[in-house]
């Protein structure tokens, strides 16, 4: 993830034909409505931007803090997930009578081609096509077949919160695996934001070979909705396997290094913050601890360990620095002279083919890397401090980042101590232990061409790397986007596959189907991974990467003609694809003055919405304002720039205050914009007129003044509007039926009290679905899982959780529903995509909005510097428009592409071709439809 918003360009001509690479995988043939050369849109992961590197965590914040206390309730996650345990299930519904329906089932749609973020990898070293692998929210999974086939081991019920792993490598010990859980990081999405780590509950084990896991009581809090044990953030596990008369196991957690010399049974703080010996009960918040630890063990059974001068209380950790023990029990501070005075993170990593050197890798204000060289005598150290050799090819994303922490990797290879790998958002390989620079070559993460884009079959973000003990050169690499394998990691050139087979630890954002098609395709936006399509029908079907960035809101037209992606803070592109959904086209769309600072700004993923009727107007949120784009078919492909064609800011939309957080458009009736802010306030614009807009305030009394994350309108009838507010601490459904003249409080049982107070869960996304029989079902998806009611009864409301064996209680930042075939897509957060279907849905087809081809009068006419030409067509086709001077000369094609049925404009701005300006006078719009049909009207030009 880079801290930047950054793009690459490719241009490529062969035989004559333009085409397009994206990421190297899709071709293009040209497009009918532009020739000018295509490049490529490309977006790196990302954090923040450069003029708000937090911009993330911010906006987390703001959509999940208590508004009451402006914070996010200390634990909130691990106790928003023991109160929903309590909640019933659907099937617990059905069995007590009080469901009308089947049970559905939940079917997990991938990405099987994609992973998350992965912090565990490990391989069994007794059978080297066993794997396992997990992520602090995707759970623990494994393989028997070298990644083949993946199954994920850990329930869906079950803590997903995998941090690290280690299995007992001493002979007859191989079937023992223990993992840690917990991260603190200052950037875990699903855990809120950089104040509320999230928690994990102890550490597991394994005696068969990882097929099964059970905690150590030791570990176990016993309460995970309070900060009251260092086992609940764990960032690594170390076996001393020099010893074969205890099984003696390291945890490095918040607070320090602790022991046990019982394989977990008992344990003892050795270095750092005694956290155990603090009474049941106590917040450790209110003690002073280092923030992050490690632990190392070499062969012959030599401990290092090392604390963070970052502390809870300042950033002096009085006792900080690097140690060294021998028996586990004392330790001796080896700090070396000129070490940083403040730093976060130390990862020590002893060389397996020579004990005596090891390297650390130190997270201060300035990357630190150094090599300790042991004189075997005493506690004496020959010190190298290599820092001025870390790897920093320059240019976009050539740098080394660790992003404070989050990403830092440091292996040497098992066979030679000077072969280091060191990884941030890189990962660099250097042959002379990066005693200088000459000798590191960049082999994972961004490419190499240092132009934004992803290694192939590689990516950004390195957190563990693992050799293979039967092949020097072959090991695995776990990453923000999976794991990757290679036999070729001693190459100056490193060729990765991707073990990605149906991994499913992807974490989205958002998600979008099709609306009143018949169809399997799907889009969605992950964290760190960008967007990716699912072309294709079938169980298992292939997820291709369309866009970088933080994959942020997506969306298709109703039948797939075109696709709009976008990344952090409204980058929004527009795709088209072949058949083979080869790429064929793009532009970017988003408007040019859009999301400025004095109209409070873009959200990190931010909202847009095509109209629902015709497909090429466009609704995007730009901060305190909306902005319409009235035919996006205009916008010219090959663009990478923002633009001014065809967008309206509606000034009449500006709301008081908050920026603008959710939007939806009725398809029934009066024809309704409805958007609600970060403040809870809730907007409604009339779109019965395209040429003037009169905002409307419907905020009800008894909103919270919190953050609104959903709006959905019934797809049957616009007067029922659900709005979901996703903070903490408040009610979070409302429900109206009179078009929001009036709303009630639906939150129901998914609120420990009636006022919102307690552990209920954050709610992140809503969907009203209506059924045959006239009623009314509602889901949410929450942060602890998916829910549904099919009788909306005020606070007296009962959710019950859905796909409680499958979906479980991921994080569900969104859904998305097609009221044809009555298809959910439920996009999570760590655990990929999962889809059911509504068989008693009410089936509701596309009503055609236009019966005949009109062409309305161009307005303003005269016209100084644009003309509005506003037509409608009773069916989606081409449609060619071409502007002719008074002596029939062509000057310009203002639309030659698909146009939707329905109701929209077209402008012209008085330039030709080349965009010079033309001469005054009296100019023609032609306007041609395939079906044969054509109209021309007048305009007059008059600067």
């Amino acid at each position: 993830m880079n801290r930047r918003i950054l793009f690459i360009s490719a241009l490529l001509l062969v035989c004559g034909v333009l085409s397009i690479y994206f990421l190297g995988k899709f071709s293009n043939d040209g497009d009918q409505q532009s020739a000018e050369v295509l490049a490529t849109p490309f977006t790196p992961t990302s954090l923040g931007v450069e003029e708000d590197p937090d911009a993330r965590a911010n906006f987390e914040h703001m959509m999940l803090a208590d508004p009451a206390s402006g914070a996010i309730p200390a634990g909130i996650h691990s106790k928003a997930l023991k109160f929903t345990r309590q909640l019933p299930t659907s099937r617990e519904m059905k069995l007590g009578g009080f469901a009308r329906t089947e049970e559905r089932a939940y079917i997990p749609r991938g990405p099987f081609n994609v992973g998350g973020r992965t912090r565990a990898l490990a391989i069994d070293r007794s059978n080297e096509k066993v794997i396992l692998a997990g992520g602090v929210s995707g759970g623990l999974w494994r393989t028997e077949n070298e990644g083949i086939i993946w199954k994920r081991i850990t329930p869906p019920e079950m803590i997903n919160s995998v941090s690290c792993l280690v299995q007992d490598t001493r002979d007859g010990r191989t079937d023992t695996w223990y993992f840690g859980t917990g991260e603190y990081s200052l950037f875990n999405s699903a855990r809120g934001n950089n104040s509320t780590p999230y928690r994990g509950d102890g550490i597991f084990k394994s005696t068969d070979k990882g097929l099964t896991w059970q905690p150590l009581s030791a570990t176990v809090s016993g309460d995970v909705t309070t900060f009251g044990s260092p086992f609940q953030y764990i960032y690594k596990l170390a076996i001393n396997t020099a010893n074969s008369n205890e099984d003696e196991l390291y945890a490095a957690t918040i607070g320090g290094v602790i022991r046990s010399s019982d394989g977990g049974e008992t344990w003892a703080t050795v270095l750092g913050a005694d956290l155990l010996s603090e009474p049941p009960g106590t917040d450790l918040n209110n003690k002073t601890f280092p923030f992050f630890s490690d632990v190392s063990i070499t062969k012959s059974g030599i401990k290092y360990g090392a604390l963070s001068t970052v502390s809870n209380a300042d950033n002096n950790w009085a006792k900080a620095g690097i140690y060294r023990s021998e028996d586990g029990l004392s330790w001796v501070n080896i700090t070396p002279t000129g070490f940083p005075s403040q730093y976060r993170r130390i990862v020590i990593t002893p060389s397996p083919s020579n004990e005596k050197v090891i390297y650390f890798l130190v997270d201060a204000a300035a990357t630190n890397l150094w090599k300790a060289t042991y004189l075997a005598s005493g506690d004496k150290y020959i010190w190298e401090n290599l820092s001025s050799n870390i790897p920093d090819f320059g240019g976009r994303v050539g740098e080394f980042d660790t992003q404070n922490g989050y990403n830092m990797l440091l292996e040497v290879h098992p066979t030679d101590e000077n072969i280091v790998f060191l990884g941030g958002t890189n990962l660099f390989r250097s042959s002379d232990g990066f005693k200088s620079k000459d000798n590191t070559e960049w082999i994972g993460g961004y490419s190499p061409e240092n132009n934004a884009s992803q290694y192939s079959n590689h990516h950004a973000d390195q957190h563990v790397l693992t050799f293979y003990s039967s092949d020097p050169a072959k090991m695995l690499s776990g990453h923000d986007a999976g794991i990757s394998i290679t036999w070729s990691g001693l190459s100056k050139e490193v060729n990765w596959l991707s073990l990605n087979n149906g991994y499913l630890t992807s974490q989205f954002f958002t998600i979008d189907i099709p609306k009143y098609e018949y169809s399997d395709l799907m889009v969605g936006g992950m964290q760190d991974n960008g967007t990716y399509l699912r072309s294709a029908p079938g169980e298992n079907p292939p997820w291709d990467q369309v866009f970088s960035g933080d994959g942020s809101y997506c969306q298709t037209t109703s039948d797939g003609t075109f696709w709009y992606v976008s990344a952090q803070m409204a980058q929004i592109y527009r795709l088209t694809f072949n058949t083979k959904f080869e790429l064929t086209g793009y532009a970017r769309v988003d408007p040019l003055n859009g999301g400025l600072a004095s109209d409070n700004g873009y959200l990190f993923v931010n909202p847009f919405r095509l109209d629902p009727v015709n497909n090429n107007i466009m609704f995007l949120a730009g901060g305190n304002v909306i902005w319409r784009n009235s035919n996006l078919s205009q916008i010219a492909n090959g663009s990478q720039d923002k633009t001014s064609t065809n967008w309206q800011r509606l000034e009449s939309s500006v709301i008081p205050e908050g920026q603008i957080t959710a939007m939806e458009v009725s398809t029934t009736g009066e024809k309704w914009l409805l958007y609600g802010n970060s403040t809870g306030r809730l907007f409604k614009l009339p779109l019965a007129n395209g040429n003037s807009f009169d905002m409307e305030e419907i905020t009800d009394p008894g909103f919270p003044q919190a953050f609104i994350s959903s709006i959905s309108i019934d797809p049957s009838d616009h007067h029922n509007i659900m709005v979901v507010f996703s903070n903490y601490g408040i009610p979070s459904v409302f429900f109206s039926d009179d078009g929001g003249l009036s709303f009630i409080d639906i939150s129901g049982n998914l609120e420990e009290n009636a006022d919102g107070t307690g552990n209920g869960p954050s709610v992140r996304w809503g969907q009203l679905i209506p059924m045959k029989d006239g009623e009314l079902m509602a889901a949410v998806g929450t942060g602890s899982g998916l829910y549904a009611t099919e009788a909306l009864s005020g606070t007296a409301t009962t959710w019950s959780r859905e796909g409680a064996d499958v979906v479980g209680y991921s994080v569900i930042p969104m859904l998305s529903y097609n009221p044809l075939d009555g298809r959910l897509a439920i996009a999570t957060h760590g655990n990929g995509i999962f889809e059911t279907f509504i068989s008693d849905h009410l089936v509701i087809e596309k009503k055609p909005s236009s019966e005949k081809f009109i062409v309305g009068a161009p307005y303003p006419n005269p016209f100084t510097d644009l003309i509005s030409i506003p037509f409608e067509i009773p069916k989606k086709q081409i449609v060619k428009s071409i502007i002719y001077n008074a002596a029939g000369q062509q000057v310009k094609t203002l639309v030659w592409g698909t146009q939707f049925e329905g109701a929209t404009t077209m402008t012209w701005d008085g330039t030709n071709v080349t965009g010079t300006a033309v001469v005054d006078g009296v100019y023609f719009c032609r306007i041609q439809l395939a079906s044969g049909e054509q109209k021309t009207v007048r305009l007059i030009l008059n600067h």
